[in-house]
């Protein structure tokens, strides 16, 4: 017999997930609610992505994200404000809530 955990059980949809639900079910309704955009995505970005893809770059990156991405972002940034921004204190996440929970440690 299969069991699911109590703690499983009682989970939810988030308030964003009901509300993008909802705002689905109209055509006059711009949803913000998780970030979805509202067009495929561009032929030369599949196009790089199997590039990559065939290049092997087909593993976990690092959990900080990316080290050349970091790396480059340290410059700009440092650039753009006008003081440095170590790569140290710059980290890459997969979404703003993921993002959002590893700054607030929930």
């Amino acid at each position: 017999m299969l069991y699911i955990s109590k703690n499983i059980d009682a989970l939810r949809y988030s308030v964003i997930r009901e509300m993008s639900q909802v705002a689905a079910q109209y055509d006059d309704v711009i949803s913000l609610g998780i970030g979805e955009p509202d067009f495929n995505t561009p032929a030369p970005i599949i196009e790089k992505a199997f590039e990559d893809a065939r290049k092997g770059h087909t593993h976990y990156t690092h959990a900080q994200g990316d080290p050349q991405l970091i790396e480059k972002l340290s410059v700009n940034l440092s650039k753009d404000l006008g003081k440095t921004v170590s790569p140290e204190c710059i980290m890459i996440t997969h979404g703003a809530m993921n993002g959002l929970a590893n700054v607030f440690g929930v």
